[in-house]
């Protein structure tokens, strides 16, 4: 509970302004009650499930312009360090590792050169 001086309150009552009470989440320093950790556990787990998803779209988004230029085959090699054809196979790190910006723009200008020709 939040402790108001009587100046605070006076000018709190004089503006009809009710004063709000601040959520755990404002105060990470201090111990979260178990419902508060539920919260974070579903909040966590939304937010895998979103991440999840929008690795999903990322895969749609490849196999179907690699459709487009003929290219079916497709290997993740999570040893891999960039991404390279090797004759008419795609060679890409991990999914998770494709989320980097630098490795996003390589398959993409990599993929251009098919769209461009």
């Amino acid at each position: 509970m939040t402790m108001y001086s009587q100046t605070h309150l006076t000018l709190l009552k004089q503006l009809a302004v009710v004063p709000l009470q601040p959520k755990s989440e404002f105060y990470p320093d201090c111990s979260q009650s178990r419902s508060a950790e539920a919260t974070d556990a579903r909040q966590s787990e939304s937010i895998t499930n979103v991440e999840a998803s929008k690795l999903d779209v990322l895969v749609a988004d490849i196999e179907c312009l690699l459709a487009s230029f003929g290219i079916t085959d497709w290997q993740i090699n999570p040893n891999a360090v960039d991404i390279h054809f090797q004759e008419q196979q795609l060679i890409t790190p991990s999914l998770v590792a494709l989320k980097q910006p630098m490795l996003k723009r390589q398959l993409w200008l990599l993929l251009s050169e098919y769209v461009d020709a």
